[in-house]
């Protein structure tokens, strides 16, 4: 009977080891596959695979919102508009002063033109036509077209101004010429004895 016990026993030691070794086995298993699990889990709730929210997604990039696009454009009329009125009025004032030297270089033309010939010359102005024309006796000498040139206006306080020979003026006592566009003026005045002064 000792002979038959002794292959059980280590039968049934073996059996327990085997046993043993398989519940170990299968908990190993499971606790890998909990430890699998657990991984996954926490794998599919990682923020790289969650999928973000329109609410979220808006706050989660960084950007501007339709008031501040708003405010950043109002700004931008803003300046565009202040540039663009110091350029228009740029271009009017060389426009004006460009008119107001061909005018004087006129007056000068028609004293010099005066003195030169001994003949009366005259200068009338076309406040109308904007427009500025010099005769000598019945001969047109010249004429300056502004508003053709440099869109300017034209009036003056006397619609004539003739030159005798000596250079004076007649009916050119504190003559006024003022030449303008938009905004911007200038004024030529021609003395008693014919000068003309900017």
């Amino acid at each position: 009977m000792l002979r038959w016990n002794a292959p059980l026993r280590r039968i049934s030691v073996m059996y327990d080891s085997a046993a043993r070794d398989i519940i170990t086995h299968r908990a190993h298993a499971a606790s890998l596959s909990v430890f699998r699990l657990k991984s996954a889990v926490s794998y599919l709730r990682s923020p790289a695979l969650r999928l973000p929210s329109p609410v979220s997604r808006l706050r989660s990039h960084p950007g501007s919102t339709l008031v501040e696009q708003l405010v950043v454009i109002t700004l931008i009329g803003i300046c565009m508009a202040t540039t663009v009125s110091t350029i228009v009025r740029l271009i009017d004032s060389a426009q004006v002063h460009a008119a107001s030297r061909n005018v004087a270089e006129l007056l000068a033309f028609a004293r010099d033109r005066a003195i030169a010939t001994g003949q009366r010359t005259a200068v009338r102005f076309d406040g109308t036509r904007n427009r500025v024309v010099v005769h000598s006796g019945t001969d047109t000498i010249a004429r300056l077209a502004l508003h053709d040139v440099a869109g300017v206006a034209l009036s003056a306080s006397r619609d004539s101004l003739s030159y005798q020979s000596s250079g004076l003026g007649y009916g050119a006592a504190n003559l006024r010429v003022i030449v303008s566009r938009g905004a911007v003026q200038d004024t030529i005045t021609v003395s008693r004895l014919g000068r003309v002064r900017r």
